[in-house]
């Protein structure tokens, strides 16, 4: 994995840099995060080449009003565009999706939802939005009566930072739970993952896996 939030940010240092593992004969598998506006065929195809075999990204929300206030400066259009040139390249997709802003709603939240299993990437995620100090997002916070002046949330991870002004931290943990079975509970999606391994360890591997996340989200 390069750990990089933003590896394709530079084009042609990519294929520069997938060039020289082609070169060396490296013989490696590798995984990097972008931005589904950084993207383009031609980089997709060497990075293929040179051993990517998944791309995540930062979708962060499936509804318009929601991206526009954080400012992601990408649309959903574009999203589903990278999306296919992935899966027609042979190359797997991560999802990441940001929930529990100030303007998070039952609406907002669906349209996330529904985003993700139109999308149908390899995998996906909810990651609860965390407001660190000095951010935009905690000076919001304060101001909307989400957090006191000088308060930072113990949780962010496990469990949601902040309540939004529309959803509770209890409802948005739910939905996250109710978001997660909908789209890797879908009988297309778990024929798709088991036809795609390619080996009894890999098999396996996704067995062991499902059932302890079906048992997390119905647990949990």
């Amino acid at each position: 994995l390069f750990r990089s939030d933003l590896f394709t940010a530079n084009r042609k240092w990519v294929r520069e840099l997938c060039q020289a593992i082609l070169d060396a004969d490296l013989q490696i598998d590798w995984s990097c995060n972008s931005r589904v506006d950084t993207l383009d065929p031609q980089t997709l195809d060497i990075m293929k080449r040179s051993g990517c075999w998944l791309i995540s990204f930062g979708v962060e929300s499936g509804n318009e009003m929601m991206l526009e206030k954080m400012k992601k400066k990408a649309d959903v259009p574009a999203t589903r565009q990278v999306i296919a040139m992935c899966r027609k390249a042979g190359v797997k997709s991560s999802v990441y999706f940001l929930i529990g802003l100030p303007w998070e709603s039952e609406e907002t939240f669906a349209d996330s939802v529904r985003l993700a299993c139109d999308l149908d990437p390899d995998f996906v995620e909810f990651f609860y939005a965390y407001p660190f100090h000095g951010t935009e997002f905690y000076d919001l916070a304060v101001e909307y009566g989400l957090l006191k002046p000088g308060e930072l949330p113990a949780e962010g991870y496990n469990h949601a930072a902040i309540p939004s002004l529309h959803l509770s931290v209890e409802r948005l943990e739910q939905l996250r739970r109710e978001a997660l079975r909908k789209f890797y509970f879908r009988p297309r999606y778990i024929l798709r993952t088991l036809a795609g391994a390619r080996s009894p360890q890999k098999l396996f591997n996704y067995v062991r896996y499902g059932f302890r996340q079906m048992f997390d989200l119905v647990t949990g």
